[in-house]
C-alpha cells in the first residue's frame, strides 16, 4: 500500500507544535491531517483551559475568527452557482442602503475631521470577496476606525442583541477609505457578505450555513454561539 502521507514529516508537526506550547507562544492546540476517509495524523497537546488545568483534546472546541471568511465565501459561491447573481453586480442591487456611498478625501475640514466624497463607482459581490471594497477594520484604518466606533461598528462580537442587518446598515453609512476595487484592504467585507446571504437566500445567515455547510458536512460542533455542553468543551483564548 502507499503511504500518502510521510510519517516523519507529519512527526514533525507534533514536534513543532510541542515547541509552541513550551515557549510559551499558544496554551494548547490539536492537529488532524487527513482524507475524506480518515484522520491520517492527529495529535493534541497543552491546555484548553491553563487554570483548571484542562487539557486539548479531539473534543476540545476551538473559536475560529477569521476563518469565519472561507466559510462565507462558500456561502456566496454555492449561491453564485444556482444563478441567483453575478460576481460584478452593484451589492447596491441587493442591499440599497449601499447606494451613493462616500470616499475619505484625505483633506480635514476646519475641525480636524476628514472629508469626503461621492465614489467613483459601486461596490461590486467581488470587491466584497476580495477585500477591495474600501470597507476596513478599525485596526486596519485610524481613520475609519474612529468613526467605526462612534457608530458602535465593532471589529468582532456583539452580546447587546445586534444583528448582522443592523452592523451592514451602520457599515454602509460610513465612508469608503478608497474607491472601490483600487486597492486592498482587509476589512468587514465578510460581515456584508453574510447579510447579502440573508437576503439572496432569504434564510437568515445562521440557518443557511447550518442547512447547507454544517450540516451536510457533520460539522455538528460549528455554530455562532456555543451550547452549554460545548461551552464546558470551548477553549479560553490567550495572549503570549
Amino acid at each position: 500500500m502507499t503511504e500518502r502521507f510521510s510519517k516523519t514529516r507529519l512527526q514533525r508537526l507534533a514536534e513543532m507544535a510541542e515547541l509552541e506550547v513550551q515557549s510559551q507562544r499558544i496554551a494548547g492546540c490539536a492537529l488532524a491531517v487527513g482524507t475524506a476517509g480518515e484522520n491520517e495524523f492527529q495529535y493534541c497537546c497543552g491546555h484548553a483551559q491553563i487554570e483548571s488545568g484542562v487539557m486539548v483534546d479531539s473534543n476540545t472546541v476551538f473559536r475560529i475568527a477569521s476563518m469565519t471568511k472561507p466559510i462565507t465565501s462558500l456561502a456566496v459561491m454555492m449561491l453564485y452557482e444556482r444563478g441567483t447573481f453575478l460576481l460584478d453586480d452593484p451589492i447596491e442591487n441587493y442591499l440599497s442602503e449601499f447606494a451613493d456611498m462616500q470616499v475619505l478625501a484625505g483633506k480635514p475640514d476646519e475641525a480636524g475631521e476628514s472629508t469626503t466624497r461621492a465614489a467613483n463607482s459601486s461596490i461590486t459581490i467581488r470587491h466584497l470577496l476580495t477585500h477591495t471594497s474600501g470597507i476596513g477594520y478599525s485596526f486596519s484604518h485610524p481613520q475609519l476606525g474612529k468613526r467605526y466606533r462612534q457608530a458602535n461598528i465593532r471589529d468582532w462580537g456583539y452580546q447587546d442583541g445586534t444583528v448582522i442587518q443592523e452592523v451592514v446598515e451602520r457599515l454602509a453609512a460610513q465612508p469608503l477609505a478608497f474607491d472601490p476595487g483600487q486597492q486592498w484592504l482587509y476589512g468587514l467585507n465578510s460581515d456584508v457578505l453574510g447579510r447579502f446571504v440573508e437576503v439572496v437566500s432569504g434564510l437568515s445567515f445562521a440557518e443557511f450555513l447550518q442547512h447547507e455547510i454544517f450540516d451536510p458536512l457533520g460539522m455538528d460542533s460549528t455554530r455562532f454561539y456555543p451550547n452549554a455542553l460545548q461551552q464546558q468543551r470551548l477553549a479560553t483564548v490567550y495572549t503570549p
